[in-house]
Protein backbone atom coordinates (compact mmCIF):
# COMPACT_ATOMS: atom_id res chain seq x y z
CA UNK A 1 0.00 0.00 0.00
CA UNK A 2 0.73 3.12 -0.50
CA UNK A 3 1.11 5.89 1.95
CA UNK A 4 -0.71 9.13 1.80
CA UNK A 5 1.51 12.29 2.37
CA UNK A 6 0.72 14.16 4.96
CA UNK A 7 -0.07 17.86 4.01
CA UNK A 8 1.59 20.83 6.92
CA UNK A 9 0.35 24.10 6.93
CA UNK A 10 1.87 26.56 8.75
CA UNK A 11 -0.78 28.91 10.77
CA UNK A 12 -0.06 32.10 10.53
CA UNK A 13 -1.10 35.01 13.25
CA UNK A 14 -3.50 36.91 12.29
CA UNK A 15 -2.79 40.97 11.57
CA UNK A 16 -3.64 43.22 13.98
CA UNK A 17 -5.82 45.82 11.55
CA UNK A 18 -7.83 42.83 10.81
CA UNK A 19 -8.51 42.14 14.53
CA UNK A 20 -9.37 45.21 15.09
CA UNK A 21 -11.80 45.58 11.75
CA UNK A 22 -13.74 42.61 12.78
CA UNK A 23 -14.10 44.15 16.37
CA UNK A 24 -14.99 47.45 15.23
CA UNK A 25 -17.61 45.68 13.07
CA UNK A 26 -19.11 43.54 15.08
CA UNK A 27 -19.17 46.78 17.78
CA UNK A 28 -20.93 48.44 15.53
CA UNK A 29 -23.64 45.76 14.33
CA UNK A 30 -24.37 45.27 18.37
CA UNK A 31 -25.08 49.03 18.71
CA UNK A 32 -27.23 49.45 16.06
CA UNK A 33 -28.89 46.18 17.52
CA UNK A 34 -28.89 47.85 21.06
CA UNK A 35 -30.11 51.26 19.58
CA UNK A 36 -32.88 49.55 17.45
CA UNK A 37 -33.93 47.74 20.98
CA UNK A 38 -33.86 51.33 22.91
CA UNK A 39 -35.89 52.52 20.55
CA UNK A 40 -38.43 49.96 20.49
CA UNK A 41 -38.63 49.46 24.07
CA UNK A 42 -38.64 53.18 25.32
CA UNK A 43 -39.45 55.90 22.68
CA UNK A 44 -41.84 53.65 20.43
CA UNK A 45 -43.68 51.73 23.37
CA UNK A 46 -46.53 53.46 23.50
CA UNK A 47 -47.37 53.47 19.82
CA UNK A 48 -46.44 50.01 19.60
CA UNK A 49 -48.58 48.67 22.20
CA UNK A 50 -51.76 50.68 20.20
CA UNK A 51 -50.76 48.60 17.47
CA UNK A 52 -51.26 45.63 19.25
CA UNK A 53 -54.31 46.56 21.19
CA UNK A 54 -56.00 47.45 17.78
CA UNK A 55 -54.71 44.22 16.37
CA UNK A 56 -55.94 42.12 18.76
CA UNK A 57 -59.22 44.12 20.31
CA UNK A 58 -62.13 44.82 18.17
CA UNK A 59 -64.92 46.55 18.82
CA UNK A 60 -68.14 45.04 18.30
CA UNK A 61 -70.71 47.77 17.87
CA UNK A 62 -74.50 46.90 18.75
CA UNK A 63 -76.40 46.15 15.54
CA UNK A 64 -79.94 47.82 15.99
CA UNK A 65 -82.36 44.92 15.46
CA UNK A 66 -85.84 44.48 16.47
CA UNK A 67 -87.76 41.01 17.48
CA UNK A 68 -89.72 39.54 14.34
CA UNK A 69 -93.74 39.82 14.72
CA UNK A 70 -95.78 36.25 13.37
CA UNK A 71 -99.62 35.55 13.36
CA UNK A 72 -100.57 32.85 16.09
CA UNK A 73 -99.72 29.73 12.92
CA UNK A 74 -96.20 31.36 13.29
CA UNK A 75 -96.42 32.76 9.74
CA UNK A 76 -93.94 36.07 9.26
CA UNK A 77 -95.83 39.29 9.42
CA UNK A 78 -92.39 41.72 10.20
CA UNK A 79 -88.86 40.51 10.43
CA UNK A 80 -85.50 42.23 10.34
CA UNK A 81 -82.82 41.13 7.71
CA UNK A 82 -79.12 42.14 7.91
CA UNK A 83 -77.85 44.04 4.97
CA UNK A 84 -75.10 45.86 4.22
CA UNK A 85 -73.69 49.42 2.90
CA UNK A 86 -70.81 49.15 0.53
CA UNK A 87 -68.04 52.34 0.85
CA UNK A 88 -65.28 52.49 -1.52
CA UNK A 89 -62.19 54.96 -0.86
CA UNK A 90 -60.38 55.05 -4.34
CA UNK A 91 -57.16 56.83 -2.89
CA UNK A 92 -56.43 53.41 -1.31
CA UNK A 93 -56.99 51.12 -3.53
CA UNK A 94 -54.90 48.03 -3.84
CA UNK A 95 -55.10 44.35 -4.57
CA UNK A 96 -53.78 41.58 -2.94
CA UNK A 97 -49.80 41.03 -3.64
CA UNK A 98 -49.78 44.55 -5.55
CA UNK A 99 -46.75 46.60 -3.86
CA UNK A 100 -48.51 48.74 -0.92
CA UNK A 101 -47.66 51.77 -2.87
CA UNK A 102 -49.45 50.74 -6.11
CA UNK A 103 -53.16 51.76 -6.92
CA UNK A 104 -55.67 50.41 -9.08
CA UNK A 105 -57.75 52.62 -10.53
CA UNK A 106 -61.72 53.02 -10.36
CA UNK A 107 -62.27 51.22 -13.60
CA UNK A 108 -60.43 48.40 -12.25
CA UNK A 109 -62.41 47.64 -9.13
CA UNK A 110 -65.39 48.13 -11.09
CA UNK A 111 -64.68 45.01 -13.25
CA UNK A 112 -64.31 42.98 -9.98
CA UNK A 113 -67.65 44.08 -8.48
CA UNK A 114 -69.45 44.30 -11.41
CA UNK A 115 -70.38 40.40 -11.56
CA UNK A 116 -71.02 40.43 -8.10
CA UNK A 117 -73.40 43.06 -7.46
CA UNK A 118 -75.18 42.19 -11.07
CA UNK A 119 -74.51 46.12 -12.30
CA UNK A 120 -72.64 47.35 -15.44
CA UNK A 121 -69.60 48.24 -14.97
CA UNK A 122 -70.48 51.84 -16.23
CA UNK A 123 -72.88 52.13 -13.76
CA UNK A 124 -70.58 51.11 -10.95
CA UNK A 125 -68.27 54.07 -12.40
CA UNK A 126 -70.36 56.93 -12.43
CA UNK A 127 -71.48 56.53 -8.78
CA UNK A 128 -67.79 58.09 -7.73
CA UNK A 129 -68.49 61.53 -9.27
CA UNK A 130 -64.82 62.27 -8.95
CA UNK A 131 -64.61 61.93 -5.45
CA UNK A 132 -61.42 59.81 -3.88
CA UNK A 133 -62.77 59.05 -0.31
CA UNK A 134 -66.09 58.19 1.43
CA UNK A 135 -67.91 57.35 -1.97
CA UNK A 136 -71.37 54.92 -0.97
CA UNK A 137 -72.14 52.34 -3.93
CA UNK A 138 -74.58 50.11 -2.30
CA UNK A 139 -77.25 50.56 0.56
CA UNK A 140 -78.31 47.02 0.46
CA UNK A 141 -76.28 44.42 -0.45
CA UNK A 142 -77.12 40.84 0.90
CA UNK A 143 -74.73 38.80 3.25
CA UNK A 144 -73.80 36.41 0.02
CA UNK A 145 -72.80 39.44 -2.04
CA UNK A 146 -71.25 40.93 1.34
CA UNK A 147 -68.96 37.35 1.62
CA UNK A 148 -68.07 37.59 -1.94
CA UNK A 149 -66.70 41.24 -1.77
CA UNK A 150 -64.68 40.24 1.54
CA UNK A 151 -63.48 37.39 -0.59
CA UNK A 152 -61.95 39.77 -3.42
CA UNK A 153 -59.48 41.25 -0.48
CA UNK A 154 -59.00 44.75 -1.89
CA UNK A 155 -58.23 47.43 0.26
CA UNK A 156 -60.32 50.31 -0.05
CA UNK A 157 -64.24 48.35 0.20
CA UNK A 158 -65.54 48.83 3.43
CA UNK A 159 -68.94 46.79 4.02
CA UNK A 160 -71.30 47.96 6.79
CA UNK A 161 -73.65 45.97 8.58
CA UNK A 162 -77.14 47.72 9.17
CA UNK A 163 -80.47 46.05 9.48
CA UNK A 164 -83.71 46.68 7.55
CA UNK A 165 -87.26 46.04 8.30
CA UNK A 166 -89.33 43.98 5.61
CA UNK A 167 -93.13 42.81 5.65
CA UNK A 168 -93.36 39.50 3.98
CA UNK A 169 -97.76 39.97 3.79
CA UNK A 170 -97.26 43.41 2.32
CA UNK A 171 -100.40 45.80 3.42
CA UNK A 172 -102.42 43.08 4.79
CA UNK A 173 -101.51 43.46 8.36
CA UNK A 174 -100.44 47.33 7.65
CA UNK A 175 -103.16 49.33 9.55
CA UNK A 176 -102.20 46.45 12.56
CA UNK A 177 -98.56 45.94 12.48
CA UNK A 178 -97.87 49.48 11.90
CA UNK A 179 -94.62 50.60 10.36
CA UNK A 180 -90.92 51.93 10.93
CA UNK A 181 -89.33 55.07 10.43
CA UNK A 182 -85.24 55.33 8.96
CA UNK A 183 -84.20 55.06 13.00
CA UNK A 184 -85.80 52.11 13.09
CA UNK A 185 -88.41 53.33 15.54
CA UNK A 186 -91.91 52.25 15.73
CA UNK A 187 -94.02 54.92 14.11
CA UNK A 188 -97.48 53.56 13.99
CA UNK A 189 -99.79 50.10 14.81
CA UNK A 190 -98.13 47.95 16.60
CA UNK A 191 -94.96 48.81 15.89
CA UNK A 192 -94.97 51.84 18.04
CA UNK A 193 -97.46 50.58 20.96
CA UNK A 194 -94.75 47.75 21.47
CA UNK A 195 -92.17 49.26 20.51
CA UNK A 196 -90.22 48.27 23.68
CA UNK A 197 -90.80 44.85 23.64
CA UNK A 198 -89.87 44.45 20.34
CA UNK A 199 -86.54 46.17 20.24
CA UNK A 200 -83.54 43.96 21.23
CA UNK A 201 -81.05 45.47 23.55
CA UNK A 202 -77.67 45.19 22.53
CA UNK A 203 -74.73 46.86 23.84
CA UNK A 204 -71.12 47.65 22.09
CA UNK A 205 -68.38 45.59 23.60
CA UNK A 206 -64.92 44.94 23.08
CA UNK A 207 -63.77 41.47 22.01
CA UNK A 208 -60.03 39.95 22.14
CA UNK A 209 -58.93 37.87 19.32
CA UNK A 210 -56.77 35.32 18.47
CA UNK A 211 -53.96 35.45 15.92
CA UNK A 212 -56.52 33.83 13.40
CA UNK A 213 -59.16 36.86 14.05
CA UNK A 214 -61.41 34.07 16.18
CA UNK A 215 -63.07 35.60 19.38
CA UNK A 216 -61.67 34.87 22.29
CA UNK A 217 -64.13 34.72 25.26
CA UNK A 218 -62.15 35.87 28.24
CA UNK A 219 -63.22 39.19 27.84
CA UNK A 220 -66.75 39.21 26.67
CA UNK A 221 -70.06 39.15 27.94
CA UNK A 222 -73.06 36.57 28.80
CA UNK A 223 -75.02 37.76 25.66
CA UNK A 224 -72.15 38.79 23.15
CA UNK A 225 -72.49 34.93 21.49
CA UNK A 226 -76.23 34.55 21.87
CA UNK A 227 -78.89 35.84 19.58
CA UNK A 228 -82.04 36.89 20.53
CA UNK A 229 -84.52 34.74 19.33
CA UNK A 230 -87.92 35.95 21.32
CA UNK A 231 -90.43 37.17 18.91
CA UNK A 232 -93.89 38.99 18.95
CA UNK A 233 -97.05 36.38 18.80
CA UNK A 234 -100.07 37.31 17.48
CA UNK A 235 -103.57 36.36 17.83
CA UNK A 236 -104.43 37.29 14.39
CA UNK A 237 -104.37 33.90 11.20
CA UNK A 238 -103.01 35.91 8.05
CA UNK A 239 -104.44 32.72 5.80
CA UNK A 240 -107.79 34.29 7.59
CA UNK A 241 -106.92 37.63 7.18
CA UNK A 242 -106.10 37.28 3.75
CA UNK A 243 -108.94 35.15 2.07
CA UNK A 244 -111.25 38.06 4.62
CA UNK A 245 -109.09 40.87 2.48
CA UNK A 246 -109.43 39.48 -0.95
CA UNK A 247 -113.51 39.04 -0.50
CA UNK A 248 -114.01 41.85 1.03
CA UNK A 249 -112.14 43.98 -1.65
CA UNK A 250 -113.90 42.53 -4.74
CA UNK A 251 -117.62 43.32 -2.40
CA UNK A 252 -116.02 47.07 -2.29
CA UNK A 253 -115.06 47.26 -6.10
CA UNK A 254 -118.47 45.56 -6.85
CA UNK A 255 -120.56 47.57 -4.89
CA UNK A 256 -118.34 51.21 -5.17
CA UNK A 257 -118.17 51.10 -1.60
CA UNK A 258 -115.76 53.56 0.01
CA UNK A 259 -115.50 50.64 2.71
CA UNK A 260 -116.26 47.56 3.92
CA UNK A 261 -115.75 45.41 7.17
CA UNK A 262 -116.34 41.24 7.60
CA UNK A 263 -116.60 39.08 10.98
CA UNK A 264 -114.95 35.94 10.37
CA UNK A 265 -116.70 33.93 13.18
Amino acid sequence: MRKRSKKIVNLKPLNDTKIKSVYLFSLLILSVLLGRIINLQVFSSDSLKSKARNIHMTKISALRMRRSIVDRNNRIIAYDRPLYKLWAHPKYFNFPGDPSNKRRSIDEVAGKLSPIVHLEKKEIISKFKNKKIGVKLFEDLTEEQAIDIRRLFISGLDLEIHSKRFYPQSNLFSNIVGFVNDDKNGSSGLELHLDDDIKVLQKSNVLKKGADGTPLPDMSGPDDFISDDKKIVLTLDSRLQKVSFNVLSKQVKKWKAKKGVAIVM
